[in-house]
């Protein structure tokens, strides 16, 4: 019977990471700078991030039996909206995830092959290439550790019912948490891998994927706000 439960966990957490706000936060981080962030890591890094949040708040909740107060699930999705929607403006603003474009002279180690640049040809030359992309590892983790935040309450409950042994419920937090850090680094990968096919063949694919990315986290946050943003205005009051 724990097994099967420690299955299913590990079978939802997989099935969470794949939630549309989930994978709208983390596209934004890998269309901003394609091939060069590691989109796995990035994945890696935000399921660390919302495995902390939820072991925390979730263990909290069962250990301590404590009941989660009625603005949580509101407070958590507005604010949640509000990241993606910051996340979605700075892919707009900034489509190049704050790279720059540079030109400058350097070497391609081809000194002992024939390799013609013009008349005066030389082993160093100029030419455009993309400086200044730092994989946001950290901006990664702290959108997880929020996400985190707004799927506590729902799970915690979940186990609550269905596993009567706090021990037990802590394993299956922690495999659910294992399962979506997986999940999300498996989608990380595959959509690194689109990006890159697009790049290969799109020569302003760069640009416009992280365009579009911003775009859909932005409507995506605009519309949990709307939702979610009135409900916790009416539970705080």
């Amino acid at each position: 019977m724990f097994l099967s439960v420690l299955g299913l966990g590990l079978l939802l957490g997989l099935r969470h990471a794949a939630d549309p706000d989930h994978v709208a936060a983390v596209s934004t981080f890998i269309a901003s700078a394609p091939r060069q962030a590691r989109a796995w890591k990035l994945g890696v890094t935000w399921g660390a991030g919302h495995a902390l949040t939820l072991f925390t708040v979730g263990g909290a909740v069962i250990m301590l039996r404590l009941r989660l107060p009625p603005f949580w699930t509101p407070v958590a999705e507005s604010t949640v909206g509000l990241v993606l929607v910051a996340l979605g403006l700075g892919n707009l603003v900034r489509p190049t995830g704050g790279s720059r474009m540079f030109a400058h002279e350097h070497s391609h180690g081809h000194q002992d092959i024939a390799h013609g640049h013009g008349p005066l040809a030389s082993d160093a030359h100029s030419h455009p290439h993309l400086h200044g992309i730092k994989p946001p590892f950290k901006r990664s983790f702290l959108v997880g550790l929020i996400h985190g935040l707004s799927g506590s309450a729902a799970v915690a409950l979940a186990v609550l019912a269905l596993i009567p042994g706090r021990m037990e419920a802590l394993f299956y937090l922690a495999v659910f948490g294992l399962g979506t850090m997986a999940g999300m680094a498996a989608l990380s990968l595959l959509m690194e891998r689109a990006a890159g096919w697009a790049l290969g063949r799109w020569a302003g694919a760069y640009a416009s994927l992280s365009r579009a990315t911003g775009a859909a986290s932005l409507i995506l946050g605009l519309v949990i706000l709307k939702v979610e943003g009135p409900k916790a205005l009416l539970r705080l009051r």
